[in-house]
């Protein structure tokens, strides 16, 4: 039977590795490895990365990555990835390593491709060496002008782009840590002529996040610490590996909360990730995603797994849901949504290419994400007393997401017209006034969210909206 291939609007190209999950921890490497060669002609087995927490407690230990021997990628037809010989080549070594006993997953390495380009939502004629007056209209509409809690002694895990340094410093000073960098991905740039961008998207959601620049230019958490980790050349290009890595650095290095504007398809490697940052009390906030009116509508992941925060949009035109706005890129919608933060016309850092900075209108599910993970961070300043007990501590950690989660959603501010949930705005839009009340202080009196999984054929669509 021929199998349906669609193209579009996602598409995946195979790097010629193949990341496997054993069913049990600690199996030796070399025994493994031996196995693999002889299974399915896989070679230079490594993994994903050495857990820092103590045996057991992360997937992550389970996981490695091997490479295919032999293998070679498939012929580019226009700028679509043709399927043939490497799809079927995959396949046909994903299936072998399936049947063997220890092997509880495997999952080629791909790069998660989107159709469109999130910079065709910006206005370029917007840009301003200034900021003009009313620039923070969306911290007055979020209230977090209004808080005295600015993120200090908070770490965020800021998973995005890449960084301007010289930007990045100007904004952030000694409070920033650059992470590694994960995008690994010049082999796919090359083989299917995908441009390097610079990272102004990084730039752009780092300082939304947390800036504190000498000119005036504030993000929501401006004393918190943010660790930078790039994970892809482009926000249209995520590599399922790397965004894994990102997450599980982000955890050993201490975050308390996750900021993600961009996603894709559902990824086994993904779901462990997420539940990992889940069980360790880090709060991931994601990106809903966006839509150029023929592209999936639909949240996209990682935002769309429970245990993450799935942020929308809501305009400057007051009750006006981001996913109904009236230009070339629209917010993406659904019951996954937990909550909404302004966007589009909201102002972010732009490296001028001379060291300096403009300012241009950003847009997107991916202005609005940093806002939201900037509050969460606000509220575990609040609370880092509380949650350093053992009530929220070690494998009580995971009350730590879920008491965030019910002050982010709890405290969320109801849009004219809305009474109750809104796929399109969630919950409501994000108030830090709100989150920050005694009202939703940590309480013993949660439950945890189910664990993520995800078993699906790795050939399918790479549409997020495909729940089959």
């Amino acid at each position: 039977m021929t199998r349906e291939v669609h193209l579009e609007p996602f598409l995946l190209h195979y790097t010629g590795r193949i990341a496997i999950k054993q069913r049990a921890v600690g199996n030796p490497l070399g025994a493994l490895a031996e196995r693999l060669r002889d299974l399915a002609g896989l070679n230079n087995l490594s993994r994903l990365g050495e857990p820092a927490a103590p045996a057991g407690v992360d997937d992550r230990e389970r996981w490695v990555v091997v490479d295919a021997v032999g293998w070679e990628p498939d012929r580019v037809l226009r700028s679509l990835a043709a399927p043939g010989p490497a799809m079927r080549d995959v396949d046909d070594r994903v299936r072998r390593i399936k049947s063997w006993p220890g092997i509880e997953m495997a999952e080629p390495e791909v790069v998660f491709r989107a159709m469109g380009d999130p910079a065709d939502g910006f206005r370029a004629s917007a840009r301003a060496r200034a900021l003009p007056p009313g620039w923070d209209w969306h911290h007055q509409r979020t209230r977090v002008v209004q808080v005295e809690e600015r993120g200090r002694g908070v770490l965020i895990g800021h998973l995005d782009t890449g960084i301007d340094r010289a930007v990045a410093a100007r904004m952030l000073g000694d409070r920033l840590r650059e992470g590694r960098d994960l995008d690994d991905g010049h082999d796919i740039q090359e083989h299917f002529d995908i441009p390097r961008i610079p990272p102004w998207h990084g730039v752009g959601t780092l300082g939304l996040l947390a800036a504190d620049a000498a000119d005036g230019y504030r993000g929501v958490a401006p004393q918190a610490s943010v660790l930078s980790v790039r994970i892809s050349p482009s926000v249209v290009l995520v590599r399922n590996t790397a965004l894994a890595r990102g997450i599980w650095d982000a955890i050993d290095a201490g975050a308390r909360v996750i900021s993600i504007s961009m996603g894709g398809a559902a990824s086994p490697l993904w779901a462990d990730a997420v539940n990992d940052a889940y069980n360790r009390g880090v709060l991931i906030c994601a990106a809903a995603g966006n839509n150029f009116g023929w592209t999936p509508r639909c949240v996209v992941y990682p935002a769309r797994f429970q245990q993450a925060l799935a942020v929308a949009g809501i305009t400057r035109d007051e009750g006006v849901p981001y996913s109904e706005y009236h230009g070339p890129m629209r917010g993406n919608f659904g019951p996954h949504v937990d909550l909404c933060a302004p966007t589009p016309e909201v102002y972010w850092a732009e490296p001028d290419g001379e060291g300096g900075v403009n300012y241009v209108l950003g847009a997107g599910t991916s202005t609005a994400t940093p806002q939201v993970a900037g509050v969460a961070a606000l509220w575990y300043e609040r609370w880092a007393d509380v949650l350093a007990t053992s009530e929220f501590s070690g494998a009580n950690a995971w009350r730590r997401v879920e008491c965030c989660r019910r002050a982010l959603i709890g405290s969320a501010r109801r849009l004219p017209g809305q009474t109750a949930f809104d796929a399109r705005l969630g919950y409501g839009c994000v108030d830090a006034v709100g989150a920050l009340d005694d009202l939703w202080k940590p309480t013993l009196n949660v439950t945890p969210t189910r664990r993520e999984f995800v078993e699906r054929p790795w050939w399918r669509t790479l549409n997020p909206c495909d729940d089959a």
